[in-house]
């Protein structure tokens, strides 16, 4: 498996064509520009022997490309970051200095990488994430892969979906993105998948060797550097006539040296083919001349057994056949041509001591009663519990010892007996061999599920304590049970999504691409393992639910940043907060009510995509949007776990008009909704708007003057003016009925007013009948003789009283 791991490294025409990785920042959180090793440290780095990328390294460090450590190391298999990759490529292409106008979130001007940044950037080798470039993160080798293709302007020559699938074994890992560009590669011969059919591994972690060998031949096929990684007779000449290509680095760890496996180390064989006698041996002999003398002894302690006649024979470390010419030899001094067998009546117990990643270290006895053959590696390793998740099957250490108190150590690749079935790497054991697993030095999701399953793996309890802590609900120590049955109706293995439902599910501000496993070494350190749960969620990668194992800690960090379409993953899967618990809101600016309000979800539990209570929901529970509201710029305003807030811009016109539900945001508890009060709105807009599912479904209409029922009118939304009219009981018999006012508050504040032409069956336009919003007003004036009949009774008032009391002293008298 190991030769096989990375095409990208095979490269048969070009031989010297390697995927590796860039030494561009000393290890830890530096934030000083690293230096440039010169010509004389060329040879100098310590850590370089034979390894696969050598001569490439070498290649660009000389050229100042690359640099190496203050300690001498070069650290080839260390993780890049994009800030990393980014003073590489500035490096090897970059024709003088420059200067750059874009600038990003998170690289202040102080940031050691920030022109090299802004140099890939704007060459069009590597993209940001909206205003973050985020320096830090991890770069995979698919991304290394897309952004040499998108920086050298690399085309794809023959466009064929079956190139991939036929080139690497793994193709279906390769994200949809990067198809074309991996494509693209391989037409350019920037990687080539000769001579065999290899894993891409496209989305592990670059390291340092893989982007040294990448670099190295982009600069080859744009002809800035000769097919010659380095011209010096100390270094490895390979060229297109090579005998085989360099080894594929491997994906955890160094690969072992590529020496044969020493003589005394062998495959399962036969016990009684190699086995030398020792002390609690029992033997048997059978003198075929001389019967009195036949039967079973005991090898004492000092390698001797005691034999009648003869006595004390010394036959400790002797094969069976040179134990019988030795008692033959002492028994021809009383016995004329002796004949006698001798034959193994019951081995002794072989102790062997295993170290480093198993389950229970220490020295163990195994019995060779019921097998004749002797016990390998792997059982030894199942005798001592299985290993842990973080061993390293790649270097796997034996150490025997020889004569003279000399030892020899070999080591043995187990990877390649789990992924290949290479039974040659499963040696057989010897008294007194001890077994060192050392611990991974990185670690990859998909390698530790699958050390997890084999058949040498330590037993996983159905239930695990696990720390879970970050951006889960219930942050803290839970138990872990597997769900669901193995293929032999066991329960299944505890995995992280498990785990994160454990812990009441992840919040809408987890970033799930930088998810962390951090689980403790038997070396006392910590490995830790990134795992990037969207490609569980975007692409069902199985590889990322990792299989968990007892005393982990898993991390859920803080996006910073999650869009709407984000948001609305996170709220589907799996593994989110549950959707049937009511939460607490407070939303602000324009709505009806605004404050704080209790949401709860649509039809929680009942399936068909998420049930979270939304954005949308909670400013139906507020009352609607008033009509001033700017929908196009909510903002959800959320806490994080590390006390930071977030903003997530929701723009629901987009909702409304494109039907975008990624929009309708996902909320959780303690989150605020900010409505802002648009400066303008187009009566086009104000009616989609009304209509919408998160406005008011009646809307209030004042229809004041001469109708039959003056006062406040409730009516549905939309509703035009005719109808308002009619909903007041129509005109009186002292009305206007050919034009009415309209009063109407507008959203920016001011007042308009206008005469309508009133025709009573005309449909909803402009002109005659419009479409009200809500606080209208309407003013019904009097008609022509109304206001003259008013006028007269008003006139005739005086004199009327006058006559009155004329009659009344008339009366009197």
């Amino acid at each position: 498996m190991r030769l096989q791991t990375l095409s990208l490294l095979t490269l048969a025409a070009f031989a010297t064509q390697c995927i590796s990785t860039t030494a561009i920042a000393s290890s830890g959180d530096r934030r000083d520009a690293p230096t440039i090793a010169n010509s004389a440290q060329v040879n100098r780095f310590n850590d370089l022997e034979n390894h696969w990328a050598q001569s490439f390294i070498l290649a660009l460090v000389e050229r100042e490309i690359m640099s190496g450590f203050p300690d001498g190391r070069f650290q080839p298999n260390a993780a890049v970051t994009r800030a990393e990759f980014a003073a590489v490529l500035q490096r090897a292409f970059a024709t003088g200095g420059g200067r750059y106008s874009i600038e990003f979130a998170d690289v202040p001007p102080n940031h050691w990488g920030r022109e090299a940044i802004q140099f890939a950037y704007e060459s069009g080798f590597l993209g940001k994430y909206d205003r973050d470039f985020r320096p830090d993160q991890k770069i995979s080798r698919v991304q290394v892969l897309v952004s040499l293709v998108n920086g050298l302007n690399l085309s794809v020559r023959r466009s064929d979906r079956t190139i991939l699938n036929n080139a690497f074994q793994d193709a279906s890992e390769i994200p949809d993105y990067a198809r074309e560009s991996v494509m693209a590669a391989l037409d350019n011969e920037l990687i080539t998948t000769n001579p065999n059919i290899p894993n891409l591994s496209p989305n592990q972690i670059a390291s340092r060797a893989d982007i040294a060998a990448l670099v190295y031949r982009a600069l080859v096929i744009t002809g800035r550097l000769d097919n010659r990684p380095v011209a010096d007779r100390t270094l490895p000449r390979l060229t297109e006539t090579a005998a085989s290509p360099p080894p594929a680095p491997p994906q955890t760890a160094p690969p072992p040296p590529p020496a044969s496996t020493p003589s005394n180390f062998a495959p399962v064989q036969n016990v009684f083919e190699t086995y030398t006698l020792g002390s609690g041996d029992r033997i048997r002999l059978d003198v075929l001349t001389a019967p009195e003398y036949n039967g079973e002894t005991l090898v004492l302690a000092d390698g001797t057994v005691n034999l009648p006649l003869i006595g004390k024979v010394q036959i400790e470390g002797m094969t069976i056949d040179e134990a019988t010419d030795a008692i033959a030899g002492k028994y021809a001094y009383y016995i004329r041509q002796p004949v006698m067998t001798v034959t193994l009546a019951k081995p002794r117990p072989l102790r062997v001591a295993i170290a480093g990643e198993v389950s229970r270290p220490g020295s163990y006895s195994i019995s060779l009663e019921d097998s004749p053959q002797y016990p390998t590696v792997t059982q030894a390793i199942e005798m001592a519990g299985g290993i842990t998740q973080t061993a390293n099957l790649r270097q796997v250490q034996i150490r025997r010892s020889e004569d003279r108190g000399r030892s020899q150590i070999v080591t043995v690749n187990l990877w390649d007996l789990l992924q290949g079935g290479n039974l040659s790497q499963d040696l057989a054991l010897r008294d007194g061999d001890s077994i060192f697993i050392p611990t991974a030095e990185y670690a990859d999701p998909g390698e530790a599920s699958q050390l997890a399953t084999a058949s040498f793996a330590a037993d996983t309890p159905q239930s695990l304590k696990i720390a879970v802590v970050g951006e889960v609900t219930r942050p803290g120590t839970h138990i872990v049970q597997g769900e669901g049955s193995n293929s032999d109706g066991t329960t299944a293995f505890p995995t992280i999504t498990q785990a994160l439902k454990t812990a009441g599910g992840i919040t809408q501000s987890a970033d799930l691409g930088n998810v962390q496993i951090r689980r403790p070494t038997k070396s006392g350190g910590e490995q830790v393992i990134a795992v990037n749960l969207w490609l569980l969620l975007r692409a069902g990668n199985l590889r990322q639910d990792v299989i968990l194992q007892q005393g982990d800690t898993i991390v859920v960090p803080t996006a910073r940043y999650t869009s709407p379409e984000d948001a609305a993953l996170i709220a589907d899967a799996s593994f989110a907060a549950d959707p049937a618990k009511p939460i607490n809101i407070a939303i602000v600016g324009e709505v009806a009510r605004p404050g704080t309000h209790t949401i709860v979800g649509k039809n929680p539990g009942s399936g068909g995509g998420s049930n979270l209570p939304t954005i949308t929901q909670a400013i139906e529970e507020a009352g609607g949007i008033t009509l001033s509201a700017n929908v196009r710029a909510i903002e959800v305003l959320r806490r994080t776990r590390e006390g930071s807030q977030q903003r997530i811009p929701v723009d629901l016109w987009q909702l409304l008009q494109a039907g975008d539900v990624s929009q309708d945001v996902a909320l959780q508890p303690g989150d605020t909704i900010v409505i802002p009060k648009a400066t303008a709105l187009t009566a086009a807009e104000a009616t989609e708007l009304a209509s919408a599912s998160f406005s008011p479904d009646r809307i209030n209409v004042n229809v004041v003057g001469e109708v039959a029922q003056p006062g406040l009118v409730e009516i549905p939304p939309n509703t035009p003016l005719n109808q308002a009219l009619l909903a007041a009981g129509g005109f009186s018999n002292r009305a206007s009925t050919g034009e009415v006012e309209l009063i109407r508050l507008n959203a920016n504040g001011t007042v308009s007013r206008r005469n309508v032409e009133v025709d009573l069956n005309a449909s909803p336009n402009d002109d005659t009948n419009p479409i009200l919003r809500n606080n209208d007003a309407i003013v019904v004036d009097r008609s022509g003789l109304a206001k003259v009949t008013d006028t007269v009774g008003e006139v005739a008032r005086p004199i009327g009283s006058f006559f009155s009391i004329f009659n009344f002293l008339r009366i009197l008298q």
